[in-house]
Order: C-alpha cells, then sequence, then structure tokens
C-alpha cells in the first residue's frame, strides 16, 4: 500500500494543561507497532509550544528505542511565525538530515509552494530526495 497515514497524538484540554509528552511517546509506539514505518515525521503545533511540551526529547528517546529514524519539525504555529516558517524549517531539517555536500548537485533542491499543507510539502520532499519519479512536480 503506497498511502501514507497521517496520525495525530490527539491532544485534548487536560493535555494543554498538563502535558502531552507521553500522550506523544505512545502515539509514536503505536504507529511503528502499526505501520512499521521506514521514518516519521513529527509537524507540531502551537499548543505543544504553548504548554512547553519537549518534543526534540520525546524523539530522541523514541528513535533511540526503536531506532526508526524520526524528523521533528521545530514549528509551533503562531509562536514562531506560522505556516511559512514551518515549511522553511521542513526543509532546512530535510535538508541537515539528508543532503549531503557532493561534487554532483544534480539532485539537490528544495521546491516551495504554498499552495499545499506541510505534510504534503514534507512527502514530497522526501520523495524528492529518495529520487522518486513524481509526475506533479
Amino acid at each position: 500500500d503506497d498511502e501514507t497515514p497521517l496520525v495525530t497524538s490527539d491532544i485534548l484540554d487536560k493535555d494543554a494543561i498538563f502535558g502531552a509528552q507521553d500522550k506523544l511517546a505512545a502515539c509514536l509506539d503505536e504507529v511503528i507497532k502499526v505501520y512499521n514505518p521506514k521514518y516519521i515525521v513529527v509537524a507540531n503545533s502551537c499548543v505543544a509550544g504553548v504548554i512547553g511540551d519537549d518534543v526534540e526529547a520525546i524523539r530522541q528517546s523514541v528513535q533511540a528505542r526503536t531506532n526508526t529514524p524520526i524528523l521533528c519539525v521545530p514549528c509551533f504555529g503562531f509562536m514562531n511565525g506560522g505556516y511559512e516558517e514551518g515549511l522553511y524549517q521542513a526543509g532546512k531539517l530535510l535538508i541537515d538530515r539528508f543532503v549531503h555536500p557532493s561534487e554532483e548537485r544534480e539532485k539537490n533542491f528544495i521546491y516551495y509552494s504554498l499552495n499545499t499543507s506541510i505534510v504534503e510539502e514534507v512527502m514530497m520532499w522526501l520523495s524528492e530526495l529518495r529520487g522518486d519519479k513524481n509526475e506533479n512536480v
């Protein structure tokens, strides 16, 4: 199946008061158990930023424990620039993690569009970095 699931940790009102770090860790564990993904991308929200959840620490912990690559886009909505900042941070994260300097730079590029969601952008960038053919680009 080529479809990529979009899963949410489902932060509720009480989580906004008491924190949702345990919920995120449990969600990541469940995604790994059910889908056995090659990688996971965590897109934050302003709620996680407002309540001060250390999403990066959860990412590091789950990644180390499961050996599943997890990318965390450090963007918290209105707290640090909104949609455009999220796209920038996603692109920077992908470049920092996967693009290595080389003499050949034919496939190293960034695509930026305000007409698609952050998740679609991240999936497209990962596809391009893997060298998949994408007819929509």
